[in-house]
């Protein structure tokens, strides 16, 4: 039993020894372990299976990110997702987007600055924020081969 801030195995390891019955040591652990949860003041979690990635994504841009290589279809895939959820073109990139999907800070970084180079997004980061990203598509992005013809 351990609750977010692992306190609840500091606790146990303060007890070992004190209590004679192993039921009433695991019954106040149990209850030091609700009381915490329940004075938590962080939000519920997102119910992450009923998001979905709204569209239309144009799947030129998303097959350009993939051959792009390392992390850049993820951070599409993120992208476009917030970008549905804003209802916008222009928006916040959150670390805790990135990292339910697997990527992390250096690598989104290295990635982003691949996806502008290609022509995919616009990036703008200021120290200490997170960048804000804007998608490219349409004649607006660079043809990177992706012409016909």
């Amino acid at each position: 039993m351990e609750d977010r801030n692992g306190m609840v195995s500091e606790m146990k390891e303060g007890l070992n020894g004190f209590y004679d019955d192993a039921a009433a040591e695991s019954a106040l652990l149990e209850y030091w372990r609700r009381s915490g949860e329940a004075h938590c003041k962080t939000r519920p979690k997102k119910q992450y299976d009923k998001m979905f990635l709204k569209g239309p994504v144009p799947i030129l841009w998303l097959s350009k990110a993939a051959r792009l290589g390392g992390k850049c279809l993820h951070i599409g895939v993120v992208i476009w997702t917030l970008s549905g959820l804003k209802r916008s073109r222009s928006i916040r990139l959150e670390g805790k987007w990135l990292t339910e999907f697997g990527v992390r800070r250096g690598s989104a970084y290295r990635n982003l600055k691949k996806l502008r180079q290609a022509g995919l997004i616009e990036l703008r980061q200021k120290v200490g924020c997170c960048p804000r990203v804007t998608i490219i598509t349409g004649s607006r992005a660079k043809d990177g081969g992706m012409s016909r013809g």
